[in-house]
């Protein structure tokens, strides 16, 4: 019985450490991907010396919506992650009960 236990919270902690890690890379990225476009958008400015072409306002617009679009997404990720998490959490506490139960049943006999 232990052992089954044991097994149990350690695929729980596998799977756990896993949605973190995959978690931690996509905020890793998202920070990449702002960062990058806030600099690239600095240095138009300071190229540009404030004599910008109309132009070149459209494509920072766009690389401020492409950053939106980003962010949104692996928000959209990060958010089914956590009910990835949620879900583990419910079933990992499922099994450990049945498993309890199922010990104090044995206990019982």
């Amino acid at each position: 019985m232990n052992e089954e236990i044991y097994k149990l919270d350690e695929q729980f902690d596998k799977s756990m450490r896993e949605l973190k890690k995959k978690e931690e890379y996509l905020e890793d990225n998202l920070s990449y991907i702002l960062y990058t476009t806030e600099q690239l958008k600095d240095e138009v400015y300071q190229i540009a010396d404030g004599e910008l072409p109309v132009e070149a306002y459209t494509d920072i617009f766009q690389m401020d919506t492409n950053a939106e679009l980003f962010q949104k997404e692996v928000l959209e990720q990060i958010d089914d992650i956590d009910e990835k998490r949620s879900k583990l959490r419910w079933d990992y506490e499922e099994h450990l009960d049945a498993l309890y139960k199922k010990k104090a049943r044995e206990q019982d006999d």
